[in-house]
């Protein structure tokens, strides 16, 4: 293969691997394992609140209807 050629399969195959490279900026947008942990815990309040409620209402509407 001629010089021409090989140097543009280098530049091909060098862009290809750059752009499966993550950058710093997306790295910082993901989530840490610390942002999951206080996720879970939100929903498993937010979850245990909702089912309270609940109870309450089915307790008020069945004092209501009898």
């Amino acid at each position: 293969m001629n010089e021409a050629v090989a140097e543009e399969v280098v530049e091909l195959l060098n862009e290809a691997q750059i752009a499966d490279l993550a950058t710093r900026r997306d790295l910082e947008s993901l989530a840490t394992k610390a942002d999951v942990a206080q996720l879970e815990t939100r929903l498993m309040r937010w979850t245990i609140a909702a089912a309270g409620i609940g109870g309450l209402v089915g307790g008020l509407i069945g004092s209501l209807a009898t």
